[in-house]
């Protein structure tokens, strides 16, 4: 027995999910197989030549199927996602991006973290911690609040006087109440990252 989905039998599953008036124009459906069957099989036919494609981009396929279930979370709900940014604060009444910097300068990092399954905006009563992570070891325990137009965790970090230049690959980490976790780590392009730069450069 052969299947063929052409356009007019998703025009039909169309009309029968969504019918006009209360009634199926059943004009359209003459001659045609039981839509949700064909649809059923079509389905299977496109998991099929994924399943073909999966296998193609390497030597084993069941390599690959292993490597791409151990490195999948099973579940969203221990995932927490975070975004983040550093500003300047160099006016007091106003905050812009900013990610080159002098010793001296204040650096204000911000972030917002997010509940991985629901995509809720988690405050100070749902996470246990916000951190930023220096490269030298030192780590800045953010706080959240609002910020005239908006609520976020931010912490302000003076950039020593003989903080080494350079970029910095920073790290932020949320930790929830209830043990999820999720850190934001920048792009690794130099020109975007933030940089200590020398006194007087720019």
């Amino acid at each position: 027995m052969r299947f063929k989905w052409t356009a007019s039998d998703w025009e039909v599953s169309m009309m029968e999910e969504f019918p006009t008036g209360g009634k199926i124009d059943q004009g359209r459906k003459k001659g045609q197989v039981n839509v949700a069957l064909r649809f059923a099989l079509s389905s299977i036919g496109v998991l099929g030549l994924g399943a073909v494609a999966l296998t193609g981009c390497g030597s084993s396929g069941s390599s690959n199927a292993s490597a791409v279930a151990s490195s999948s979370p099973t579940t969203l709900k221990d995932q927490l996602f975070v975004d983040a940014d550093t500003v300047s604060t160099a006016k007091a009444t106003t905050c812009w991006l900013m990610n080159r910097f002098h010793p001296g300068d204040k650096v204000l990092f911000r972030a917002k973290v997010f509940d991985g399954a629901t995509g809720n905006v988690l405050t100070n009563k749902d996470l246990k911690s916000v951190v930023v992570g220096l490269p030298n070891g030192q780590n800045l325990p953010a706080t959240y609040g609002n910020h005239k137009t908006d609520n976020f965790w931010a912490i302000a970090w003076t950039v020593p006087a003989d903080y080494q230049t350079g970029t910095i690959n920073y790290t932020v980490t949320a930790t929830s109440n209830q043990g999820a976790t999720g850190q934001w780590v920048p792009f690794k392009i130099a020109s975007s990252s933030l940089t200590i730069l020398a006194p007087g450069a720019s």
